[in-house]
């Protein structure tokens, strides 16, 4: 005992108090390994140290919570079992003393990858934003725009990145194509969206375009690589290169045929996503072509049919909402972009696709008044 620092000399209770504060598996892991005695007190307590971990350190961690619960439900998901789901949606479930680590480690995952894709998002929106007020020549306050993110702003957007993974978990990948034919099919997917308020459809409908717009340029790097002759031996008139029947991935057929194959990968979720964007180009190209396929029925046309149909999923016209000068941001109500951008519009409508390319509805009041004049 004599030979341990006044750290490692703490009685074990306080030491697992201490692990339980620790913020990400990479430094819990770190601290294990580099301590004999709090190794042992991480292994004779592991199970409640990973719960503390996946449920103290998440931004959102009631969704997180359905999103990995979604992940251990068979499918496909019928109507019936879509209530069922739905319905348990706000309970607490995560609050219990313990989790087994086959939850508790998806959900220290998730948590890492929602970090990850909130930074992503609010880099990619806000310069969207920052290029439309050059655009109309207005005088922005660059700190302002570029500022950190708000409490508000991070919930709203991890609480959409878990739902849109939630969405793709209860409703796996399937191939094939067609308009009408998969209305019936659409119908679970339709109700799991129609559990939410307006504004958080729209919410979810914001990160979609986000994933596709990041995928759109996905495919045009490994287009370029192709040209560029950077990826070694897999050029045009290669396996690796062709789709079926011989078409070719570039050109005017291909880029038809792209959006197909794009909303396929954006269906494989928040994980494989990530892998992908950070993938250098070898790996890129590889998991591009090996994990495209023709797919239909999935998010993008469960919005689709709520623009040609909003009947179908029995949403009846509903008022706009009125931004007021009380407005307060909370991320139990609707955003201040939402209030004074949403009247007349289905949420998740291509009517609003410009202004949830540069994140709106998740923006406070702060960021939203350093660009546009709320009162105009």
């Amino acid at each position: 005992m004599d030979n341990l620092s006044p750290f490692e000399s703490l009685e074990p209770e306080v030491q697992s108090l201490i692990m339980c504060y620790i913020s990400s598996a990479t430094t819990l892991y770190s601290l294990i390994r580099a301590s004999p005695r709090y190794f042992q007190v991480f292994r004779s307590r592991r199970d409640y140290q990973l719960t503390a971990l996946a449920v103290r350190h998440s931004l959102v961690p009631t969704n997180v919570w359905a999103t990995v619960r979604a992940s251990k439900l068979p499918t496909p998901q019928s109507r019936e079992d879509v209530k069922v789901f739905t319905d348990t949606l706000d309970d607490q479930g995560f609050n219990i003393p313990q989790l087994p680590p086959d939850l508790s480690m998806p959900m220290i995952r998730l948590n890492a990858h929602l970090e990850w894709f909130v930074a992503d998002f609010a880099k990619e929106s806000l310069a969207i934003l920052a290029r439309l007020g050059e655009m109309m020549n207005l005088h922005l306050d660059g700190d302002l725009v570029f500022s950190e993110l708000s409490v508000v702003e991070e919930l709203r957007i991890a609480r959409a990145l878990c739902r849109f993974d939630t969405f793709h978990s209860l409703f796996p990948p399937r191939s094939g194509n067609g308009d009408g034919w998969y209305r019936e099919e659409l119908r679970p997917c339709a109700d799991f969206i129609e559990s939410y308020d307006y504004d958080e459809v729209e919410e979810i409908a914001c990160i979609t375009d986000y994933l596709r717009r990041r995928l759109w340029r996905i495919f045009d790097l490994v287009e370029d690589d192709f040209v560029n002759g950077d990826i070694p031996g897999m050029g045009h008139g290669t396996p690796q290169a062709s789709r079926g029947n011989d078409e070719d991935w570039f050109g005017t057929d291909g880029k038809l045929s792209d959006e197909m194959y794009l909303e396929s990968l954006v269906s494989r979720g928040l994980p494989f996503l990530r892998k992908l964007f950070t993938a250098d180009p070898l790996r890129r190209a590889e998991m591009v072509f090996n994990n495209s396929q023709e797919y239909s029925g999935g998010i993008q046309d469960t919005f689709g049919l709520l623009g040609r149909d909003p009947s179908f999923l029995g949403w009846p016209e509903r008022n706009g909402y009125y931004y007021s000068s009380s407005y307060q941001d909370s991320v139990e109500e609707p955003s201040m972009g939402w209030h004074c951008a949403s009247e007349g519009c289905a949420p998740g409508s291509h009517t609003n696709k410009g202004l949830r390319d540069w994140g709106y509805v998740f923006w406070d009041k702060r960021r939203l008044t350093a660009v546009i004049d709320i009162g105009s």
